[in-house]
């Protein structure tokens, strides 16, 4: 009798130690998940809950109640300036998940990082949902009964500001998360953005690259996107 006890005792405190380290694994696990292109394919990630976020959405929704959701671009821009529009004026550490409009146009998109005075990125607004102009490559972004999408990953340590060269804008959406609490200290903030996202070379021209070349998208974790522009 006073084995079973003994052994029923040891049965449940190996239980015990086996639960406790299964906790410590999954928080560790999360830890090292980096916000950005890798919560996009860590597929063995999706069944996981996860602490919740503050999201975030600029959008050119009617601000005063109404149905005036874009239809005459009133409400469609966080601020005018010389040169066109500000649709979006974030501050970080964040990162762009989502931008989405069903009336795209040609004029130029410009994406400004961290305080740079010289747009990082700059394409035209109907380009960013075609594949054509790299980051910006399928599967990632494309366009269906429900409008144009995209869902690259933008990250930015310290602040994102979206500019587009046009007078009006009609509707437009672009979705964040606040991702404070996720960087434990500030010397290795800036080592996870710089691997939490596409890397997002100079680019000074919107026009997709020459015809007949192939543009390579790799992203960590050994994932590789291919694609090939035809001639």
């Amino acid at each position: 009798m006073k084995s079973d006890e003994i052994l029923a005792q040891g049965s449940l405190f190996i239980l015990c130690l086996l639960f406790f380290l299964f906790i410590a694994e999954a928080q560790s696990g999360e830890r090292a998940i980096v916000p950005g292109i890798e919560e996009l394919y860590r597929l063995d990630r999706l069944a996981e809950f996860k602490k919740s976020l503050k999201v975030a959405s600029v959008s050119s929704y009617d601000t005063t109640g109404g149905n005036n959701d874009g239809f005459d671009g009133l409400y469609s821009f966080v601020r005018r300036e010389k040169d066109g529009l500000v649709l979006a004026d974030l501050k970080g550490p964040g990162v762009i998940y989502r931008i989405w409009t069903p009336t795209p146009t040609d004029d130029i998109m410009e994406f400004y990082f961290d305080g740079e005075k010289e747009p990082r990125i700059k394409v035209k607004f109907r380009d960013l949902f075609l594949g054509q102009h790299p980051p910006f490559e399928r599967p990632l972004v494309g366009y269906g009964a429900g409008g144009f999408y995209s869902y690259v990953p933008l990250p930015f340590e310290k602040s994102c500001r979206v500019f587009i060269r046009a007078e009006k804008v009609q509707f437009y959406q672009i979705i964040m998360p606040s991702i404070r609490k996720l960087w434990r200290s500030k010397a290795s903030r800036s080592s996870r953005m710089r691997n939490s996202g596409i890397t997002l070379r100079r680019r000074n021209s919107c026009s997709p690259p020459p015809a007949g070349t192939s543009v390579a998208m790799s992203l960590p974790g050994a994932v590789k996107l291919n694609q090939r522009h035809p001639r």
